[in-house]
């Protein structure tokens, strides 16, 4: 909790009235496509995590701002590195994604970033448990500002 607090402290880029300028947003990297995908796509070829989904796992520590699954967005790819989103360079990049999910709260925010501090996700299949190790990080990118949020849209057009 210190760290994400002194860094928007002594940030001077930051403005902490302003939504993904303060300590709301989440960023997750290591997710399984299949995990976060519905039941009866799990098994498609080019299965992508649905951000709808995602949002709703999220929703059980308070309300969700939004959420972006870079991934999703077929115009990333084609962006400036510095908007996209995509930070992880895994070379397995068909299974696993990452995602951002900005709380309107910061008890929501700090609630999310404690329950997943250093924990796995399991999942139980039909014959054995799977576990995958998770990263967790507060999002010092601006990600989720209503700043870069307009940025990206405006390179898709």
């Amino acid at each position: 909790r210190h760290d994400w607090d002194s860094f928007f402290r002594d940030a001077k880029n930051m403005d902490e009235m302003k939504s993904g300028e303060r300590p709301d947003t989440v960023y997750l990297s290591n997710l399984p496509h299949r995990w976060f995908c519905p039941r009866h796509h799990e098994n498609d070829e080019s299965v992508k995590p649905s951000e709808t989904l995602f949002k709703r796992i999220f929703e059980k520590f308070g309300e969700v701002r939004c959420v972006d699954i870079p991934i999703c967005d077929p115009y990333r790819e084609q962006m400036k590195s510095a908007l996209t989103g995509l930070r992880n360079l895994s070379f397995d990049n068909e299974t696993y994604f990452e995602g951002y999910v900005q709380f309107t709260e910061y008890s929501s925010f700090v609630r999310c970033m404690d329950e997943f501090r250093a924990m796995k996700l399991v999942r139980k299949d039909a014959d054995k448990m799977v576990a995958v190790n998770i990263q967790v990080q507060f999002d010092k990118t601006k990600h989720l500002s209503d700043a870069c949020i307009k940025r990206r849209k405006g390179e898709q057009f």
